[in-house]
């Protein structure tokens, strides 16, 4: 199911992952899809070594939950990468290769991940999406997206093909 409303917020398409979840989509320009990558506070009841095993048990649950239908590797033959450079942000990183993830259950995958995260609240993943489009790889299909709070954001900018992820992430 597909809706589109019309406010003067961005525009968003809203359609079911499951009976249950309920996906939102945002187009936002580039400038501020990068913006919603949050700093970490340290405080003396969560300290820089209680952050590093959180990053490190979301960055191997995302492994390992998207390995279960597709490969990554660094390699060209992969479907995704995560990425291993810690910041002291919010945000896993990563990489897109292939056009036959960006789907539902991509976003599914990742809402449930962040979802048993002791913070789900904080975190988001960040997608850089490079990947040839179709069977026949005539097209490519470039753009940065963001999953974080159960909304898909979706960076408008006139280098990326953001109608092409909209489109692909709509289909059912």
């Amino acid at each position: 199911m597909n809706k589109t409303r019309e406010t003067g917020l961005p525009q968003f398409n809203q359609f079911s992952i499951l009976q249950s979840t309920v996906m939102e989509i945002i187009t936002l320009p580039l400038s501020e899809v990068l913006a919603l990558d949050d700093v970490v506070v340290f405080m003396p009841n969560y300290s820089e070594l209680d952050f590093d095993k959180e990053w490190e048990a979301v960055r191997d649950s995302l492994r390992e939950k998207l390995a279960l239908k597709w490969k990554e590797s660094c390699y060209g033959d992969a479907d995704f990468l995560i990425g291993d450079d810690r910041t002291n942000s919010w945000t896993q990183a990563g990489s897109i290769q292939n056009t036959k993830m960006l789907s539902s259950h991509l976003s599914k995958t990742i809402f449930d991940v962040l979802s048993m995260s002791s913070h789900p609240d904080k975190w988001a993943v960040m997608f850089d999406i490079n990947c040839w489009n179709g069977l026949l790889k005539l097209e490519r299909v470039n753009g940065l997206i963001v999953l974080k709070d159960n909304i898909l954001y979706v960076a408008k900018d006139k280098k990326y093909d953001y109608e092409q992820i909209l489109k692909l992430f709509s289909a059912p």
